[in-house]
């Protein structure tokens, strides 16, 4: 059992570790003519952390693929556009990505410079151009092992970015910057738990102010026993302080299962809704979804289990006003190593429009994004195969959630 501040940092750090050299762009391009399925095979590495939409249509994912982050870029039919890694030092991944009005998209992560050395891992910011060129870079190193999470682009074109710092603990930590890296403000929050939090997910409410969400434990045992809570914050948009928080969300027995697995908030209605990944009290992951008022007043809960278990991967909004949730799902019989992409589409009351499911044979599929078009759905996400070798895949379907050509 774990006994200290230290050895606890170093297991939540191994359960939440997120899966920079410019390298020449590959052919990697394979269709799958059994189910239209393109499968882009580079690697063989990509830990895929996220897949963002694009303004023009198209997606990028963002990941660690040999120990350094990369970003790889499709249009939106598919067509690979170009894929870039990022690293010099020993060790560094992507762990979001956003883009901005102009067309510049900004990756958050962390790098890390010293050999074996997990505690001197830095946050870092990129941004590059359309095709994939760096713009500009900042890493923000300091006496302790620190990460960004995720990041949300503001009205007035600043950035923030938010993750973890570890102290005696992990406390979570959000920054404003400029275009360019400099500081806006930092802030470390201290007391969101007693124990280890990280923001995941961040976004800018209807008031101009921030909400972040993400996990915290109340104490060493839900460390060691990998059990968290989820909470939503409000902060102060000029200088990072709490506007309203302590909103925390409790359900039996929730674990912090993978990296990928972690809360997402989004704006809805006149409130937030977030998603994450949770085990119920008979031991079945499913996704729960949760809807807030504007200042994280709990209104609905929702369990999906999908074909008998589910992972929480992303949650949009529709054009009708409801919802479409991307993860993964396995039947409770299926042998280990078989899950297939599952998308979920909800009504505002969180009840079952449809649901549709990809792959998974003999596979670990997972859908990632999805992007609205005339036709249907155009969806991205990355699937595993029985030698443990990843690529990433891109899929149509209609507006139900059956693939088509």
């Amino acid at each position: 059992m774990l006994r200290t501040k230290s050895q606890a940092i170093v297991l939540f750090i191994i359960l939440s570790s997120f899966l920079l050299s410019n390298c020449n762009d590959k052919d990697g391009v394979k269709p799958d003519s059994n189910s239209n399925i393109i499968f882009y095979n580079e690697t063989g590495t990509e830990a895929v952390r996220k897949v963002v939409s694009l303004n023009d249509g198209g997606f990028i994912y963002v990941g660690q693929a040999n120990n350094k982050a990369f970003a790889m870029r499709i249009s939106s039919n598919g067509d690979r556009l170009w894929y870039k890694s990022f690293g010099g030092g020993i060790n560094a991944a992507f762990n979001d990505a956003q883009e901005k009005p102009d067309g510049e998209i900004v990756l958050v992560g962390y790098t890390s410079s010293a050999e074996n050395s997990i505690g001197r891992r830095a946050g870092l910011v990129i941004a590059v151009n359309s095709t994939g060129e760096v713009t500009w870079q900042k890493t923000y190193p300091g006496a302790t092992m620190r990460e960004f999470y995720t990041l949300t682009v503001s009205n007035d074109a600043s950035i923030i970015v938010a993750g973890y710092v570890a102290t005696s603990d992990l406390d979570s930590w959000i920054m404003r910057i400029k275009s360019g890296g400099d500081i806006i403000w930092s802030r470390v929050h201290e007391n969101i738990s007693a124990w280890h939090d990280a923001t995941t997910s961040i976004l800018q409410g209807a008031d101009g102010n921030y909400v972040i969400s993400g996990y915290a434990s109340p104490d060493a045992s839900s460390v060691n026993n990998s059990k968290f809570l989820t909470y939503l914050h409000g902060i102060d948009a000029s200088n990072g302080s709490l506007a309203w928080g302590g909103v925390f969300y409790q359900y039996p027995n929730r674990y912090y299962t993978k990296e990928t697995e972690v809360p997402q908030a989004i704006n809805y209605e006149d409130g937030f809704v977030f998603g994450t990944s949770q085990y119920d009290s008979d031991t079945v992951l499913h996704i729960q979804l949760v809807k807030t008022n504007n200042f994280g007043k709990n209104l609905l809960g929702k369990k999906y289990y999908g074909l008998g278990e589910a992972v929480f991967r992303n949650i949009q909004k529709t054009k009708d006003g409801g919802l479409l949730i991307s993860g993964s799902t396995r039947e409770l019989t299926a042998p280990l190593g078989s899950r297939q992409g599952f998308l979920l589409k909800v009504n505002s009351a969180g009840e079952e429009d449809w649901s549709s499911f990809t792959g998974g044979m003999s596979t670990e599929d997972y859908a990632m994004q999805s992007r609205s078009t005339s036709t249907g759905w155009n969806n991205a996400g990355y699937s595993t195969n029985s030698r443990g070798v990843n690529s990433l895949m891109f899929y149509k379907t209609n507006k139900t959630g059956e693939i088509t050509d």
